[in-house]
């Protein structure tokens, strides 16, 4: 994954804060290279690199210790954590318990940092001191080619070449946002404040601990792509392939998650709560038709009960109804009811 990289010339001076970076693995043994050479590679010294191995049966342990051999200096710096597979939640939580750096990144083990994305990081936080975390732009790489950004495709329009992330909670209580766990920097202490990533979230994790810390604290953002995502075509291995956005597993773990929001945002302003409670009809929305699909009436059944008991809605009544006369025949994926053309978008 070979890509120029156009750096700024006289990079202002930063800091030297010891830096942890912590990278969960799952059978990605041939990016790993790449992976850790980008993250060794930034033009501020990483202090300590924590690769926790999910129970990888491709040869990622002897890989390591063969890029250990080739590259001495990362020795010293590397811990590498064998965990039995638990989830890439168990395993970001073993790299925080193990984490010495006042500032703390994430990165995934099969994309790669361009060498100046802590510099400008710590720049941006340098401007913005009340900001205890700072995030950047990625780039998608589809089989060795630049295509968007995560900004694009998240709809995250953002004016300045950095800056401080106004309506943070507005922004981040989305599925869908363009800030990804790989561009982040986190400083420690704000870390023991947002806790650890939720384990029973098997997929969404990042999601969740996005808004929990903009909860946090403010963040900043550095408004160009240094983390390049590597998606080539084809690849089927992968928690997206594993549970497509309609699946019953994703959609119980997001009504799980705004339930877990809600309790948490009782004392922002009614317009944060109303924004949730509304994510929350939705995912229960979708989770009543992909289980009623799936001929489980009964349980599609108690999700929308769940619903009505917390506010009575119209709408997820009628579709309670359809689904107890069987008339779920009438449901399509995701929140409408064919061919009356009901949608079911976030009610606000």
């Amino acid at each position: 994954m070979a890509h120029s990289i156009s750096t700024r010339p006289a990079l202002a001076p930063v800091p030297n804060p010891t830096i942890t970076v912590i990278i969960p693995t799952f059978n990605r043994a041939p990016w790993l290279a790449k992976t850790l050479g980008s993250v060794f590679g930034q033009s501020v010294h990483v202090h300590q690199v924590i690769l926790v191995d999910d129970g990888s049966t491709d040869g990622t342990a002897g890989l390591v210790e063969t890029l250990l051999s080739d590259n001495p200096a990362w020795r010293d710096r590397l811990l590498f954590i064998r965990q039995d597979n638990q989830g890439k939640s168990v395993a970001l939580n073993l790299g925080l318990s193990r984490s010495l750096g006042a500032w703390v990144g994430f990165n995934d083990s099969d994309d790669c940092w361009k060498p100046e994305k802590l510099q400008r990081q710590f720049e941006a936080l340098a401007a913005h001191a009340d900001c205890g975390a700072c995030f950047s732009d990625s780039v998608y790489i589809t089989d060795d080619r630049e295509t968007d950004t995560t900004f694009q495709r998240g709809k995250l329009a953002l004016a300045r070449p950095m800056g401080r992330l106004e309506h943070a909670l507005e922004i981040t209580g989305r599925l869908s946002h363009g800030i990804m766990m790989q561009s982040l920097l986190v400083r420690s202490d704000v870390l023991k404040k947002v806790g650890e990533f939720d384990p029973i979230m098997r997929v969404a994790q990042d999601v969740d601990f996005l808004f929990r810390l903009a909860l946090a604290t403010p963040l900043c953002y550095v408004n160009a792509p240094l983390v390049e995502v590597d998606r080539p075509r084809g690849r089927t291995l992968g928690l997206t392939s594993e549970f497509n956005m309609q699946s019953v597993t994703r959609l119980t773990l997001h009504e799980k998650m705004f339930q877990k929001w809600l309790t948490l945002v009782r004392e922002q302003s009614p317009q944060i709560v109303g924004l949730i409670e509304g994510r929350l009809r939705s995912a229960r929305s979708a989770l009543a038709s992909s289980m009623a699909m799936e001929g489980r009436r009964a349980a599609a059944l108690d999700v929308l009960n769940r619903g009505l008991e917390q506010r009575f809605s119209w709408r997820v009544w009628f579709k309670r109804e359809l689904i107890r006369l069987r008339l779920d025949r009438l449901l399509t994926p995701g929140f409408q009811i064919s061919p009356l053309r009901m949608d079911f978008p976030d009610e606000r």
